[in-house]
């Protein structure tokens, strides 16, 4: 059962790297897992890039100021590509970052209208999580033998 567990969540701006090295040392499995599928070697460069290139970008940290999850949106046709990662922590929080998540992605659905990525099929955890905010899934693309399913929240699939 999860404890009731305080967290805050911050803009997350590029000169903030203690965050990235935090989210790259602890990196929820699954995650790892899903960006080795991609062929992605430098994690820390990659979760660089996207806070760079992301319109909005947010961090989620425990009161050490330890990272539970960092996500953010970029504006890409058709609409706001969205993405998510997480720490191990993760799981101590995740009822009520599901919770608070609903809100941010309503804001970014009136903002973009449809939010959209890939995830890896293999990754359970996170289609399940997708699925929790009404995510419609399609066949995607092959890479390196590895599935990855579009994904869609709102809007025209």
């Amino acid at each position: 059962m999860e404890q009731v567990y305080k967290y805050e969540i911050l803009p997350m701006k590029e000169n903030k790297y203690w965050y990235i090295n935090d989210l790259t040392d602890n990196l929820r499995p699954q995650d790892r897992d899903e960006l080795s599928q991609l062929g992605i070697t430098d994690i820390h460069k990659e979760i660089a890039d996207s806070v760079r290139a992301s319109d909005e970008a947010y961090v989620a940290v425990d009161n050490m100021g330890k990272v539970i999850v960092m996500y953010g949106v970029i504006r890409r046709e058709p609409g706001g590509q969205i993405w998510c990662l997480g720490t191990r922590r993760f799981n101590e929080f995740k009822k009520s970052f599901v919770c608070g998540c609903m809100v941010v992605l309503k804001k970014w659905r009136a903002i973009y209208g449809t939010l959209w990525n890939y995830v890896a099929r293999s990754n359970v955890l996170s289609i399940r999580w997708l699925k929790t905010y009404g995510a419609s899934f399609d066949r995607g693309y092959m890479k390196n033998g590895n599935e990855f399913w579009k994904f869609t929240i709102g809007g025209e699939r």
